[in-house]
C-alpha cells in the first residue's frame, strides 16, 4: 500500500509532502503546533527524516503520546529543559554535521538561549552548514520551524576598507529593517534604543529581527551583535503604523 501523512480522519497528504512546503496559520491556541507535530509524526512513521527547530521549548513533547504520559516517537531533542544534551549559540555547524552524517532526525530546543541573537546565530550557521552539506547528498527531508513567521533569521553587514562604524550607520540599518518588516512608507511611532557596547571596525554586524502585526500597526524588535561572538551591541523597539490604503 502507498504510504500517506494522515493528518486527521478526513485528510491525508501523498508521501511526497516531505519534500512539499507547508504553513500553519492561525490564531493563538487554534492548534497550529498540534498540526505541524501530527504532521511531523506522520512523516517519522513514514520513515522520513525531519528535523524541527523550536524556539519556543514545545517540540520535545513529541515523545510523549496523546495522553502526556506514555512514550511517543522516539526521537533525539538538543537544548531546552527536556533534552538529551544542551545546545551552545556556537554550535550550528557542528550539529548539522551531525544530522547530514548520521542522517537522523532530531528537534533543536534553542528555547533556553538568552538572547534572540544567539538563536539566530545558531539557526543560520545550522541552516547554512546543513545545506551546503545536502548539495553533495541529497535525501529527502523537512524541516520543522516553530513561530516562524515573525521571524527575519539573520543579515550581516560588513565595512568596505576605510570605513568606520558610526552611530548613525547603526541605526539606519535598525531603521530600515524594521521599515521593511511593515511597509517601507510605514511612519515610525514610537522607537526605543539600547546601546550595549560600542561597534568596532572589524565587527562583522548581524541582525536580528522580530516583528507582530496588529491591525495597521506593527511591534518590532531588533537586535544588533557581533555574529563573531554572539556579542549584542544594540538592542532596539519600535512601533510602526502601516500607510493607509487608497
Amino acid at each position: 500500500m502507498t504510504k500517506t501523512l494522515r493528518i486527521s480522519s478526513d485528510l491525508a497528504l501523498p508521501i511526497d509532502g516531505v519534500t512539499q512546503k507547508f504553513g500553519f496559520y492561525g490564531r493563538t491556541g487554534s492548534g497550529k503546533t498540534y498540526g505541524a507535530t501530527k504532521l511531523a509524526e506522520e512523516m517519522l512513521a513514514a520513515d522520513a527524516q525531519v528535523i524541527a527547530i523550536d524556539p519556543v521549548g514545545v517540540w520535545w513533547g513529541l515523545r510523549l503520546a496523546a495522553d502526556g504520559k506514555t512514550p511517543g516517537v522516539s526521537i533525539p531533542v538538543f537544548g531546552g529543559l527536556h533534552g538529551d544534551v544542551p545546545l551552545e549559540p556556537t554550535a550550528g555547524k557542528l550539529v548539522a554535521d551531525l544530522v547530514v552524517d548520521r542522517g537522523i532526525s532530531i528537534v533543536l530546543d534553542v528555547s533556553q538561549f538568552e538572547y534572540d541573537a544567539e538563536k539566530a546565530r545558531f539557526a543560520a550557521d545550522f541552516a547554512d552548514r546543513f545545506f551546503f552539506r545536502k548539495k553533495s547528498a541529497p535525501s529527502a527531508v523537512h524541516i520543522f520551524v516553530e513561530e516562524c513567521q515573525d521571524q527575519d533569521v539573520r543579515l550581516r553587514f560588513s565595512l568596505k576598507p576605510g570605513e568606520t562604524w558610526s552611530s548613525a550607520a547603526l541605526l539606519s540599518l535598525v531603521d530600515t529593517s524594521l521599515r521593511a518588516a511593515a511597509n517601507l512608507a510605514s511612519s515610525l511611532a514610537n522607537l526605543n534604543v539600547t546601546v550595549l557596547r560600542a561597534a568596532h571596525d572589524a565587527d562583522v554586524i548581524a541582525l536580528s529581527r522580530v516583528i507582530r502585526h496588529d491591525g495597521d500597526v506593527v511591534h518590532a524588535e531588533a537586535w544588533l551583535f557581533s555574529h563573531a561572538v554572539v556579542e549584542p551591541m544594540l538592542h532596539a523597539t519600535a512601533s510602526l503604523r502601516k500607510p493607509l490604503r487608497a
